[in-house]
């Protein structure tokens, strides 16, 4: 729970629900924000198995379907097709943020089952920081009523290691990030010969 520690920094308070889930709050000039912590038991690993495992995956699909609960922070291993939670339930305009490996990944499928929803995925390797950094950084501008493109190049500023391994709803699409850096490579190219 190393990272409680890292918003108890930036002026969150914490306080325990009736279930037993940290909350981390703080006020933005009349924002409230609140993030409730599910935290899950895994193996020597990390990794989720048997009843644990489903725990957590019916704790999200709960949480996709709750239209009180504005977003859904993951910070496991990749181990699960989250793309498989999402169904006619899911609640319209939810922001998933997901940090696990390659989440990024299923980007095209999680679009196709939630047009409306926004996702904040992974092209890599995921690790503490790089989750950390990613949730201060988005639920704070969005605390903050900032537009998506200036939490992306605020998120550049604050931790530019980590957001370029960040795909978001201030990126261009990956796929269409690669095609039109290959046609600038090949532009170079045919300018150099």
């Amino acid at each position: 729970m190393g990272y409680l520690s890292r918003f108890l920094a930036r002026g969150y308070t914490s306080t325990i629900t009736a279930e037993g889930h940290p909350v981390l709050t703080k006020d933005f000039n009349g924002t409230t924000l609140r993030l409730v912590s599910k935290l899950y038991v895994g193996d020597e690993d990390e990794f989720l198995r048997g009843a644990e495992a489903q725990r957590f995956l019916n704790s999200i699909t709960k949480d996709l379907r709750d239209p009180s609960v504005q977003g859904v922070v993951l910070r496991n291993h990749a181990q699960f097709r989250i793309s498989n939670l999402f169904d006619a339930k899911t609640n319209p305009n939810k922001l998933m943020l997901d940090g696990a490996c390659r989440s990024a990944w299923d980007l095209k499928t999680l679009r196709r089952k939630c047009p409306s929803c926004l996702f904040i995925l992974n092209t890599g390797t995921g690790r503490g920081k790089l989750n950390n950094d990613a949730v201060i950084t988005v639920v704070e501008g969005l605390a903050r009523q900032l537009e998506w493109q200036e939490i992306g190049a605020e998120f550049a500023r604050f931790a530019p290691s980590t957001s370029a391994r960040i795909q978001g709803p201030w990126t261009p699409p990956f796929a269409e990030a690669l095609r039109v850096l290959g046609e600038r490579e090949k532009s170079d190219l045919q300018g150099g010969s």
